[in-house]
Protein backbone atom coordinates (compact mmCIF):
# COMPACT_ATOMS: atom_id res chain seq x y z
CA UNK A 1 0.00 0.00 0.00
CA UNK A 2 1.28 3.54 -0.98
CA UNK A 3 2.17 5.95 2.13
CA UNK A 4 -0.31 8.28 0.84
CA UNK A 5 -3.08 5.90 0.80
CA UNK A 6 -1.91 5.33 4.27
CA UNK A 7 -1.71 8.48 6.20
CA UNK A 8 -5.13 8.70 4.51
CA UNK A 9 -6.64 5.80 5.59
CA UNK A 10 -4.81 6.82 9.30
CA UNK A 11 -6.56 10.35 8.76
CA UNK A 12 -10.23 8.65 8.27
CA UNK A 13 -9.21 6.09 11.24
CA UNK A 14 -9.12 9.07 14.07
CA UNK A 15 -12.08 9.96 15.63
CA UNK A 16 -14.44 12.44 13.11
CA UNK A 17 -16.27 13.89 16.76
CA UNK A 18 -13.04 15.79 17.45
CA UNK A 19 -13.72 19.43 17.75
CA UNK A 20 -12.47 21.64 15.14
CA UNK A 21 -10.32 24.52 15.89
CA UNK A 22 -10.71 26.48 12.54
CA UNK A 23 -14.41 27.96 12.97
CA UNK A 24 -13.92 28.32 16.83
CA UNK A 25 -15.05 31.93 18.49
CA UNK A 26 -12.90 33.84 20.47
CA UNK A 27 -14.38 32.57 23.44
CA UNK A 28 -14.21 29.09 22.32
CA UNK A 29 -10.52 29.61 21.81
CA UNK A 30 -9.86 31.15 24.94
CA UNK A 31 -11.84 27.79 26.95
CA UNK A 32 -9.49 25.25 25.35
CA UNK A 33 -6.51 26.90 24.93
CA UNK A 34 -6.60 29.77 28.33
CA UNK A 35 -5.83 33.41 27.93
CA UNK A 36 -4.01 34.52 25.09
CA UNK A 37 -0.23 35.32 26.01
CA UNK A 38 -0.37 37.79 22.92
CA UNK A 39 -2.90 39.85 21.15
CA UNK A 40 -2.43 42.24 17.83
CA UNK A 41 -4.20 42.98 14.80
CA UNK A 42 -3.64 40.75 11.65
CA UNK A 43 -2.35 43.06 9.02
CA UNK A 44 -1.83 43.27 5.07
CA UNK A 45 0.20 45.52 3.49
CA UNK A 46 -1.54 47.20 -0.04
CA UNK A 47 -0.87 50.36 -1.40
CA UNK A 48 1.75 51.85 0.90
CA UNK A 49 -0.16 50.90 4.11
CA UNK A 50 -1.25 48.35 6.69
CA UNK A 51 -4.75 47.23 6.94
CA UNK A 52 -6.11 45.55 9.26
CA UNK A 53 -8.31 42.88 9.05
CA UNK A 54 -8.45 40.64 12.05
CA UNK A 55 -6.96 39.84 15.42
CA UNK A 56 -4.49 37.25 15.84
CA UNK A 57 -4.01 35.60 19.39
CA UNK A 58 -1.49 33.43 20.71
CA UNK A 59 -1.61 31.02 23.02
CA UNK A 60 1.03 28.85 25.09
CA UNK A 61 -0.13 25.05 26.12
CA UNK A 62 2.93 22.84 27.19
CA UNK A 63 5.44 23.40 24.29
CA UNK A 64 2.96 24.38 21.85
CA UNK A 65 2.04 27.91 20.78
CA UNK A 66 -1.05 28.16 18.63
CA UNK A 67 -1.52 31.41 17.27
CA UNK A 68 -5.16 31.86 16.15
CA UNK A 69 -6.59 34.75 13.57
CA UNK A 70 -9.79 35.63 14.22
CA UNK A 71 -12.20 37.19 10.99
CA UNK A 72 -15.64 38.26 11.49
CA UNK A 73 -15.92 36.44 14.77
CA UNK A 74 -14.60 32.73 13.77
CA UNK A 75 -10.89 31.61 13.54
CA UNK A 76 -10.10 31.83 9.93
CA UNK A 77 -5.97 30.33 10.27
CA UNK A 78 -3.98 28.77 13.14
CA UNK A 79 -0.31 28.12 12.99
CA UNK A 80 0.89 25.17 15.29
CA UNK A 81 4.27 25.51 16.39
CA UNK A 82 6.60 23.34 19.33
CA UNK A 83 9.35 21.86 20.42
CA UNK A 84 11.28 19.52 18.54
CA UNK A 85 10.49 17.26 15.68
CA UNK A 86 6.83 16.36 13.99
CA UNK A 87 5.87 13.04 13.85
CA UNK A 88 2.79 11.78 11.63
CA UNK A 89 0.20 11.79 14.80
CA UNK A 90 1.02 15.34 14.91
CA UNK A 91 0.43 16.48 11.77
CA UNK A 92 -3.02 14.22 11.68
CA UNK A 93 -4.05 15.70 15.13
CA UNK A 94 -3.59 18.75 13.28
CA UNK A 95 -5.30 17.85 10.23
CA UNK A 96 -8.31 16.38 11.92
CA UNK A 97 -8.81 19.01 14.69
CA UNK A 98 -9.06 21.67 11.90
CA UNK A 99 -11.18 19.18 9.25
CA UNK A 100 -14.53 20.89 10.18
CA UNK A 101 -16.67 17.59 8.77
CA UNK A 102 -14.20 17.96 5.37
CA UNK A 103 -11.84 15.74 3.86
CA UNK A 104 -8.42 16.88 3.41
CA UNK A 105 -6.33 15.53 0.64
CA UNK A 106 -2.30 15.63 0.87
CA UNK A 107 -0.73 17.03 -2.20
CA UNK A 108 2.98 16.48 -1.52
CA UNK A 109 5.09 14.00 -3.89
CA UNK A 110 6.19 11.20 -1.88
CA UNK A 111 9.82 12.49 -2.04
CA UNK A 112 9.41 15.59 -0.56
CA UNK A 113 7.59 14.42 2.43
CA UNK A 114 10.43 14.87 4.54
CA UNK A 115 10.47 18.56 4.54
CA UNK A 116 7.54 20.10 3.66
CA UNK A 117 3.67 18.77 2.72
CA UNK A 118 0.70 20.62 1.74
CA UNK A 119 -2.85 19.18 2.15
CA UNK A 120 -6.23 21.07 0.75
CA UNK A 121 -9.52 20.73 2.27
CA UNK A 122 -13.11 20.45 -0.33
CA UNK A 123 -13.96 23.50 0.84
CA UNK A 124 -10.53 25.01 -0.39
CA UNK A 125 -8.86 25.25 3.40
CA UNK A 126 -5.58 24.61 2.97
CA UNK A 127 -2.88 23.33 5.28
CA UNK A 128 1.07 23.53 5.79
CA UNK A 129 3.94 21.98 7.13
CA UNK A 130 7.80 22.55 6.53
CA UNK A 131 10.06 20.57 8.70
CA UNK A 132 11.62 22.49 11.91
CA UNK A 133 8.64 24.84 11.12
CA UNK A 134 4.90 25.23 12.14
CA UNK A 135 1.76 23.78 10.28
CA UNK A 136 -0.47 26.37 9.42
CA UNK A 137 -3.60 25.80 8.48
CA UNK A 138 -6.36 28.04 6.26
CA UNK A 139 -10.06 28.69 6.13
CA UNK A 140 -11.22 30.28 2.91
CA UNK A 141 -12.14 33.09 5.08
CA UNK A 142 -9.10 34.17 5.89
CA UNK A 143 -8.28 34.36 2.35
CA UNK A 144 -11.21 36.61 1.71
CA UNK A 145 -10.64 38.96 4.46
CA UNK A 146 -7.40 39.61 3.54
CA UNK A 147 -9.10 40.23 -0.39
CA UNK A 148 -11.29 42.65 1.16
CA UNK A 149 -8.78 44.55 3.36
CA UNK A 150 -6.69 44.53 -0.14
CA UNK A 151 -9.47 45.95 -2.54
CA UNK A 152 -10.59 48.41 0.29
CA UNK A 153 -6.86 49.82 0.36
CA UNK A 154 -7.36 49.80 -3.10
CA UNK A 155 -10.54 52.03 -3.38
CA UNK A 156 -9.37 54.02 -0.86
CA UNK A 157 -6.52 55.02 -2.81
CA UNK A 158 -8.23 55.31 -5.92
CA UNK A 159 -9.87 58.50 -4.02
CA UNK A 160 -6.95 60.51 -3.56
CA UNK A 161 -6.54 63.32 -5.51
CA UNK A 162 -4.51 63.22 -8.74
CA UNK A 163 -1.92 65.85 -8.22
Amino acid sequence: MKPKTIAFLLLLALPAAASARLGDTEKELVKRFGPATERRKETTFAYGKDVEFGDRLVFKQGDWIVESVVVDGRCAWESYTKAGDWNEKQLLLVLTTNAQGARWTELTDFDKREQERDWRREDGGTAHWQAKGPMVVVHPAYDRAKARAEAKAKADEARLPKI
